[in-house]
């Protein structure tokens, strides 16, 4: 049980799920071990060294492969590759090791970030993004921590655009694509409005389902959380992508996830007086020139429900 433990642990801290107290221990193993060698780094190169190996972990990571010992040979060993890097940077200086910027987005609101490459990255409310302040020669990798956001990737045959979102790897030359990952679906989704997109899972996953898939305009990757399998369908990518203009479209979604969007989107404490009603299905879309009262009217009326609202809460329950 103890082995399974610390390997969830370091899956959700990889997979940017963790909650602070976790992060706080990962991390400070992290240091610890850095700790361990007499040369001196600055922020930005250990910033770099950290982000190498959690990469490299997330390769050797498997569920519910590993005894503790064989977790502990492995962590071992890769301490052991990055202590070399640590020796290399100490001889070589002038190692480039791009700053990295983080951007997350109030509730309510929306941003649009432009990249070094001139693409562009409309981030949803309430999301959270890291890139570097300059591309690499090889790549163009950046991280959706949270949340949603459209990518408007300007053509670069050489260097790939990459978009890293819970384990999942969107990998593009140029193109428009869509992807949502907020805490509260079991899902994680790439829609594509124009372009090709390829969607990979983590290696240690490939043995389940497809490993990947290609994706056109009007087509949707969903990854699975707790099945892990990763499927294609055909949708409509203007309404996935409404959000930018301020519009909300649900297709027989939990009305669980659609409180979280409206509380997201409005600034609104939404609770249910019964857990079963987080069961409910909505299929509704609105526009930007729907009010909350007038979004909240239409889902109450297609479920049966009525709401009660005091102190600025507001608590749904059934309609009897």
């Amino acid at each position: 049980m103890k082995d399974n433990r610390i390997l969830k642990i370091l899956s959700r801290y990889l997979n940017h799920q963790s909650d602070n107290a976790e992060k706080v221990k990962v991390e400070a193993w992290y240091d610890h071990e850095f700790a361990k060698t007499d040369l001196k780094l600055d922020d930005a190169k250990r910033a770099f060294l950290r982000d190498k190996m959690k990469r490299e972990i997330n390769r050797e990571i498997s569920d519910q492969k590993y005894t503790l010992k064989h977790m502990v040979l492995m962590i071992a060993s890769v301490i052991l590759v990055f202590l070399s890097f640590i020796f290399y940077f100490s001889i070589n200086p002038t190692i480039d090791t791009t700053k990295f910027i983080t951007r997350k987005v109030d509730m309510g609101k929306n941003m649009i970030i432009q990249l070094n490459d001139s693409s562009l990255v409309t981030l949803n409310a309430g999301s959270e993004i890291r890139y570097p302040e300059r591309f690499s020669k090889k790549d163009r990798r950046i991280y959706l921590i949270a949340g949603e956001a459209f990518f408007e990737v300007k053509k670069d045959a050489k260097r790939p655009f990459i978009v890293e979102t819970g384990g999942i790897e969107t990998k593009v030359l140029g193109t428009k694509f869509n992807v949502n990952y907020y805490s509260f679906y079991d899902k994680i989704s790439v829609t594509v409005a124009s372009g090709k997109v390829k969607v990979s899972k983590p290696d240690s996953l490939k043995s389940i389902g497809d490993s990947a898939v290609f994706l056109l305009p009007n087509q949707q990757a969903v990854f699975d959380k707790n099945s892990k399998l990763l499927i294609k369908k055909d949708i409509n990518a203007d309404k996935v992508k409404g959000w930018m203009n301020g519009d909300l479209y649900f297709d027989n979604e939990k009305l669980s996830h659609v409180v979280e969007v409206l509380k997201t989107r409005f600034k609104k404490e939404i609770s249910f007086h019964n857990d079963s009603l987080k069961e409910y299905r909505v299929s509704l879309g609105f526009t930007n020139k729907d009010s909350f009262d007038h979004v909240l009217f239409a889902i109450k009326k297609a479920n049966d429900l009525k709401s009660l609202e005091k102190d600025g809460k507001i608590v749904l329950m059934v309609n009897h």
